[in-house]
């Protein structure tokens, strides 16, 4: 699975557990499929971590959507 562009939206703080939640929306390659596909994820993130927290938010989306896509296949299998 390659991701070709993330975008994130529909960010909002969530005070009371210090994290920021939101939207990202992926375009991604997977190997069985000729076409790129769009998907959305919801996924928070920490406010305060190493890098930058749109940086960390796309890799936590880009985590989510692996972890749904091996899920999936192993229900289907």
């Amino acid at each position: 699975m390659r991701v070709l562009s993330a975008k994130v939206t529909h960010a909002r703080r969530l005070r009371d557990f210090g994290c920021v939640e939101a939207m990202v929306t992926l375009l991604v390659k997977a190997e069985g499929r000729p076409v790129p596909f769009e998907t959305r994820v919801l996924t928070s993130a920490p406010v305060h971590g190493e890098g930058a927290l749109r940086d960390r938010l796309i890799g936590s989306a880009r985590m989510l959507h692996q972890r749904q896509s091996l899920a999936r296949a192993r229900f289907a299998a």
